[in-house]
């Protein structure tokens, strides 16, 4: 019987969790992404258009990149820049030219989300894709992002009238980021 009871409170607790989660809002700044030298203005155009995906997103409000900009290069902790910037959610990432044989033009996103309250504190994912499309790779690193609070299932924000704006992804390799 008392296991019984533990069980339903455990049940009763995730649902409050996930609801929790779900009507949470959700205040998000989106650190400039690293590169090297020769992928700079690609991690530029990455960090703006995930921003303003983001953004279109219910309860998610995302500072703007004038706010961010200075904290691309910042030595500080994740917690002390979210507690300068008035927020408890980081993005931070990095963009790099993987090109092969077969897709010359190939990138790799690797994204990750901070929350400067929880422990562990990171979730993450790396994306590969073609730079010439775009749109896919940063699409899902923000429906994955929205996903961590519970806003729709995938399938829901794909296409032109989602929030995502583009087609379901053709992504040449999608995986959890190992390290978060």
């Amino acid at each position: 019987m008392a296991i019984g009871a533990l069980c339903v409170a455990l049940v009763g607790l995730l649902v409050w969790a996930y609801h929790e989660r779900a009507s949470e809002s959700v205040r998000v700044a989106v650190l400039p992404f690293h590169a090297d030298a020769a992928s700079a203005e690609l991690a530029t155009t990455i960090t703006e258009s995930l921003a303003h995906r983001l953004a279109d997103l219910p309860r998610f409000t995302v500072l703007p990149s004038t706010v961010t900009a200075d904290y691309g290069t910042s030595r500080d902790s994740a917690h002390a820049i979210a507690r300068a910037l008035g927020v408890r959610y980081l993005v931070v990432g990095r963009v790099d030219r993987t090109p092969t044989a077969a897709a010359p033009d190939r990138i790799t996103i690797n994204a990750r989300l901070i929350d400067t309250h929880d422990s562990p504190p990171v979730s993450g994912n790396i994306v590969s894709t073609l730079s010439t499309d775009l749109c896919p790779g940063v699409a899902v690193i923000a429906v994955d992002i929205a996903g961590h609070f519970a806003r729709a299932p995938r399938g829901e924000l794909w296409g032109p009238h989602g929030a995502t704006g583009c087609a379901a992804p053709q992504l040449l390799e999608e995986h959890l980021d190992p390290g978060a």
